[in-house]
């Protein structure tokens, strides 16, 4: 109890010597909480956005097996474990990988003919 009273004994000395008293001081300010920047909801990408741009990045990282890596971890990973963030992007590969598989001049705007001399242009660049 007289160490209590010490304490403010030595308290209110700090404060004489500082010109002030304990009961004189302001209480200590909280920190402002910072605002929020909303953003509109039609500026925002989601996932309409994201799977052309992922296809994209699909085709030019020219990952080697990609496509049976996918059907690997697809047949030997426990069904539960792809119940997650991680399982999402797995199905966005999944589906970006379908598309350039089954992907034909039509679904691009694109005559057939014109469609399979590119593509057989970039393979036989890819292969050299």
């Amino acid at each position: 109890r007289q160490d209590h009273h010490r304490e403010e004994i030595d308290d209110s000395a700090a404060a004489a010597a500082a010109g002030t008293t304990a009961q004189s001081q302001p209480p200590p300010r909280k920190p402002k909480k910072k605002k929020k920047q909303r953003v509109h909801s039609e500026s925002r990408a989601g996932a309409d956005d994201f799977l052309p741009v992922f296809i994209f990045v699909v085709l030019h990282a020219d990952a080697p097996r990609l496509s049976s890596n996918c059907d690997y971890i697809q047949e030997f990973h426990n069904p539960a474990g792809l119940m997650s963030k991680a399982g999402y992007c797995f199905v966005n590969l999944r589906s970006a990988i379908e598309f350039l598989l089954h992907l034909n001049g039509s679904q691009i705007g694109m005559e057939e003919a014109a469609f399979q001399r590119k593509l057989h242009d970039a393979l036989q660049k890819a292969n050299n």
